[in-house]
């Protein structure tokens, strides 16, 4: 396996537990509400992407939370949890 290969397969890695964080994050953040609520509220899909002008993004139609892989490497988790 090359120098090359190895980075990738790490920053793969990086990329699939930034992305289970923030579905931890998800978890433990419903338990601020009622349970009415946490029982109401599906848990969307996360995913990482370039992105030049925004941090991050909701689509609705597809449940999903993006956020921009740049700004994730770049700043502390607190940061990226908040956005």
């Amino acid at each position: 396996m090359t120098a090359t290969e190895k980075t990738g397969r790490l920053r793969q890695d990086l990329e699939r537990r930034i992305v289970h964080g923030l579905s931890c994050e998800w978890d433990v953040a419903l338990w601020v509400l009622p349970e009415k609520y946490r029982e109401e509220l599906r848990k969307p899909l996360f995913s990482l992407r370039d992105m030049r002008q925004r941090l991050g993004e909701w689509d609705p139609g597809k449940r999903e939370i993006t956020l921009g892989r740049q700004f994730v490497m770049a700043h502390p988790w607190c940061a990226v949890r908040d956005v």
